[in-house]
């Protein structure tokens, strides 16, 4: 916020391995302090824009500050679908008073009339358009097909995703996606060691795009030294055409502990969906288990050969800031789950 600061450099005496310091003095000036932004467009957009940046009125005017003012004005147009609104921001001085003026040329709003896509190879175009289906003839809000886009690259189909918009003088536009696809399909090894497992070597399979539809199909196996484990899973994406993540998997573990050894083989079905804030996960798991001693008695291990079933709901409502570097908002994570045998 200290806009008027000077800094001066000079270069001081070289030392004896030919070092030269380098010495700056700051004149740092006086601090400015921001007061009600101004908004020059059209008579409800005004108000309603100046009522969002009147939090910004007295507070120091940090570049930092000034950028996020801006991209409120510029979200506040994108969001009502103005997506090529020009803003321009000029600051006016008075004292150490910084007041920022947007003039805002707001353009048109558009209705898309074509969805089309280039640049695939192994990936059905239709499998494409069925995401932006409900977009066709809609108003055009770049925030919402550039969320379905990063739910595209959440597939791990995809190198790239542009996006190219053909405007017309009647109001619509033609909307071309142009994707370039990714390698499919890999395999990957590890190694390790744990001070209760001993050596661990595992490695597994995944495809990307199974069956042309862009599931994920993964599979994988792991020995250490007290058993073994083997896991299949196929999921889908959009289940049903909707967000909705449906998993479906079997799975096989083996496990040699001090006194007796378990078998564990089983299948589970899972569907999981989030709505802004909200994110849940329900799953059903049947395994059939197997036990035998190992130098315990047979007594001592109960039933030995049995069935379990497993229900759950997992439940999650995240209003942080940040999932990483959290500085406010709240977490809210509840975990329901059922048994039988």
């Amino acid at each position: 916020g200290f806009w008027d600061a000077e800094v001066t450099m000079r270069a001081g005496r070289p030392s004896s391995t030919g070092e030269v310091p380098i010495l700056l003095t700051v004149s740092q000036g006086p601090l400015f302090y921001l007061t009600p932004p101004r908004v020059e467009a059209g008579p409800t957009h005004q108000q309603n824009v100046e009522a969002r940046l009147a939090g910004f009125a007295g507070e120091p005017a940090t570049a930092t500050l000034i950028r996020e003012a801006r991209m409120k004005v510029e979200q506040y147009f994108r969001n009502r679908g103005y997506n090529f609104a020009v803003v321009k921001m000029f600051p006016e001085e008075d004292g150490t008073n910084l007041t920022l003026v947007f003039r805002v040329e707001q353009g048109q709003q558009y209705r898309i009339e074509n969805i089309t896509v280039s640049g695939n190879d192994e990936i059905p175009k239709k499998e494409i358009l069925e995401r932006f289906r409900g977009f066709k003839g809609g108003r055009y809000r770049a925030e919402d097909i550039e969320n379905e886009v990063r739910k595209l690259y959440q597939t791990g189909a995809f190198q790239s995703i542009r996006l190219e918009e053909v405007l017309r003088d009647n109001g619509t536009l033609d909307l071309n996606i142009i994707i370039e696809e990714s390698r499919p399909e890999g395999y990957y090894v590890y190694a390790g060691y744990g001070t209760f497992e001993g050596p661990i070597i595992g490695g597994g399979y995944y495809h990307r795009n199974f069956l042309g539809k862009l599931w994920n199909l993964s599979g994988g196996v792991e020995f250490s030294q007290i058993g073994g484990l083997g896991e299949l899973r196929v999921t889908e994406p959009r289940f049903l055409g909707e967000d909705i993540a449906f998993t479906a998997r079997i799975f096989a573990l083996a496990r040699l502990f001090d006194g007796y050894n378990r078998n564990e083989v089983g299948w589970g079905l899972e569907a999981a969906w989030r709505r802004d804030a909200y994110q849940a996960r329900i799953y059903f798991n049947n395994s059939f288990i197997s036990t035998s001693p190992d130098g315990l008695p047979r007594s001592a291990l109960g039933p030995t050969d049995y069935f379990v079933h497993r229900i759950g709901l997992e439940q999650t409502y995240d209003k942080r800031d940040s999932p990483v570097i959290p500085t406010d908002g709240y977490l809210l994570r509840l975990n329901t789950e059922a048994g039988l045998t």
